[in-house]
Order: C-alpha cells, then sequence, then structure tokens
C-alpha cells in the first residue's frame, strides 16, 4: 500500500517507534521542523514545505522543497 507520512514540527517523545511505522515505500513529507526530526531518524524526505524559520534552508537535503511566505494572514 502507498503511503505519505507527513512529519512536522513539536515534540518527538519516542523517534524509534515513529521510525519503525514508516516504510521504505511511504512518501515524506516534512513541514519546516519536521526536517530536523526526520534527519534525526535517518529519513530522507521527498519534500519539504515551509517558511524556513525554524530550518535553515540551504542546509535542507531534498529533491522537492516548498518554501510558503513567512507572514501570515490572519483569519
Amino acid at each position: 500500500m502507498k503511503r505519505c507520512v507527513i512529519i512536522c514540527g513539536g515534540e518527538i517523545g519516542d523517534c524509534g517507534k515513529i521510525k519503525s511505522v514508516i516504510s521504505d515505500t511511504d512518501k515524506i513529507i516534512c513541514a519546516d521542523y519536521g526536517y530536523v526530526h526526520a534527519v534525526n531518524m535517518g529519513l530522507v524526505p521527498d519534500v519539504v514545505v515551509g517558511d524556513f524559520d525554524s530550518v535553515d534552508k540551504k542546509s535542507v537535503v531534498c529533491d522537492t522543497i516548498a518554501e510558503v511566505p513567512a507572514k501570515k494572514d490572519f483569519t
């Protein structure tokens, strides 16, 4: 089964548990600081999305990077 896994920022209590449910065939999308979590788990994301306020965009190793504006609209 093909799946997409989205890793975002926040606290991860057990990276090993998270990594154990991610398959080699999963597409991995990281949202901003989720990239750091992925790297810490030894994962290479397929896509990194964010405004890069918590991660240096120049340090991101990924084929597809989608940068969004840091300025957000208030609703």
